[in-house]
């Protein structure tokens, strides 16, 4: 008879009803695991530990690591924003010259209608102004235009030339347009959302994420947990009291204690060239376990995956 362990779908789980040393099998349901299927240990009634295949582990690492990738494009798109939001404001110091430029043609002519004759050949000598001022009433003309000149020096290239309304031009000399601001926004999302305890900073959020990654890198090579992959020849390993008799390899999860003497394998075979073990270890959905204590080894034995 076929050794079984406690097991159903997720929503009947109770740790409290588990025995220490007792494992759990979830079928469905786990919103812990993306195929809702898992296995638990019990260490005491109601502390229970969830455990995790080498698929779980590469899947929750690819979604960390998409989620830190996400979150570096939407720094990168802020920083995109906050430039245009300077560009901005240099349109406007451009519009506000533009104004300067009218008031000084309105007070060139108001001068002209002091002037006796026609002024049109005559020249002025001015002074580059040494900061930014709108044009005043009672200006002389010297100070007019060199009010003028210094809004003139102040304006970059691109002041000169139409924002670019798209996010695919590289033209430095160019502005963007301040419509992309709000596209940007909306495909950055609101930081609000993210998963992460830091949501006010990108950078603090990529910060959490690799110090949890660390933490479960390090896990992995504290010597505590093993992924392998072993191949073993005909004669050389037993499987619910049989030896095989051709070959076939196994990947498997070793737990095991600070001195390495005693330690549990969990996996599953993936293939072997004996066609009665194929059928009834490989295609069959078995979960294989084996326990080694001091030395002694325990042999391999095979756990129905369902109920």
């Amino acid at each position: 008879m076929a050794i079984k362990n406690r097991r159903g779908e997720y929503a009947n789980f109770d740790p409290y009803k588990m025995l220490q040393g007792e494992w759990g099998i979830t079928t469905s349901g786990d919103p812990n695991s993306a195929d809702g299927k898992s296995v638990y240990m019990c260490f005491a009634a109601g502390n229970v530990k969830r455990m995790a295949t080498y698929d779980d582990m590469v899947e929750n690492i690819d979604r960390a690591t998409e989620k830190v990738q996400e979150r570096l494009t939407q720094e990168v798109r802020e920083a995109t924003a906050e430039a245009n939001s300077t560009i901005q404001k240099a349109t406007q110091a451009t519009q506000s010259a533009n104004t300067a430029a009218d008031r000084a043609n309105d007070a060139a002519e108001a001068a002209e209608s002091y002037v006796l004759g026609d002024i049109s050949g005559k020249t002025v000598t001015f002074e580059m102004a040494l900061q930014r001022a709108n044009i005043q009433s009672n200006d002389s003309l010297a100070v007019a235009f060199g009010k003028l000149a210094k809004f003139c020096a102040d304006l970059d290239d691109h002041a000169f030339s139409a924002p670019v309304p798209n996010l695919l031009s590289d033209d430095s000399t160019k502005s963007l347009a301040a419509s992309m601001g709000k596209a940007l926004k909306t495909d950055i999302g609101d930081l609000a959302q993210l998963p992460t305890t830091a949501k006010g900073s990108l950078v603090e959020a990529i910060t959490e994420q690799n110090s949890a990654l660390s933490a479960l890198v390090s896990g992995l090579d504290g010597g505590k947990v093993i992924f392998d992959e072993h191949t073993y020849n005909a004669g050389t390993i037993s499987v619910d009291g049989s030896t095989i008799s051709g070959t076939c390899t196994l990947i498997y999860m070793r737990i095991y204690g600070s001195n390495h003497r005693r330690s549990i394998f969990m996996g599953t075979m993936i293939s072997t060239n004996d066609s009665g073990w194929f059928s009834k270890y490989v295609t069959s959905p078995k979960l294989l376990i084996a326990k080694n204590i001091e030395d002694g080894w325990y042999g391999w034995y095979s756990v129905p995956l369902g109920n």
